[in-house]
């Protein structure tokens, strides 16, 4: 006969721990920081959009239908960091040079390049890296691919779109 009370005295301390519990869950669940907003952003949301979207978003940046874009980057990172966005088609019209506000830390993007090859597409970073060997390097360029894994392209000594564009673009493209 005991057993009816327990349970009663059971379930009036559950219902008086949960709210408790929820709270801490939610404090747990602090909101990103700027920099992992922006990582998401560069590193997980446009691949996705690149390799997801039938062309759609290639199709977009290059007719220069930015408004997806720009309101994307506003509402995830902010409006500042949105406002700071170009994008720019290059010659041939299967390339466009996404350019962001020159990064504070690392692995965030200076430029994204995304190529048109046929139907599929390319996205390239060019990403801010510490100079661990004391060389002059500055950058890394990396790549995206559908399923979304980077390959790491290597160490550069740059950070200026004309040379990650020739490098990416040009006859001898980097292989790795």
């Amino acid at each position: 006969m005991k057993r009816p009370g327990f349970v009663l005295l059971a379930f009036c301390a559950l219902v008086w721990i949960c709210p408790l519990l929820s709270a801490a869950d939610e404090k747990s669940q602090a909101e990103p920081t700027l920099h992992q907003k922006i990582y998401y952003f560069e590193h997980s949301l446009l691949p996705k959009w690149t390799h997801n979207s039938s062309g759609h978003f290639f199709a977009d940046l290059s007719h220069g239908a930015l408004d997806k874009l720009v309101q994307a980057a506003g509402q995830i990172v902010g409006p500042e960091y949105a406002q700071q966005l170009t994008v720019r088609t290059l010659p041939g019209n299967t390339q466009v040079l996404i350019t962001f506000a020159p990064p504070d830390d690392i692995p965030l993007c200076y430029f994204v390049l995304i190529e048109k090859q046929g139907d599929t597409y390319r996205y390239l970073t060019l990403e801010k890296t510490e100079d661990f060997m004391n060389d002059g390097t500055k950058t890394v360029v990396g790549e995206w691919d559908p399923q979304g894994a980077h390959r790491n392209m290597g160490m550069r000594k740059y950070v200026d779109a004309d040379h990650f564009i020739a490098e990416v673009t040009g006859p001898a493209k980097a292989q790795g």
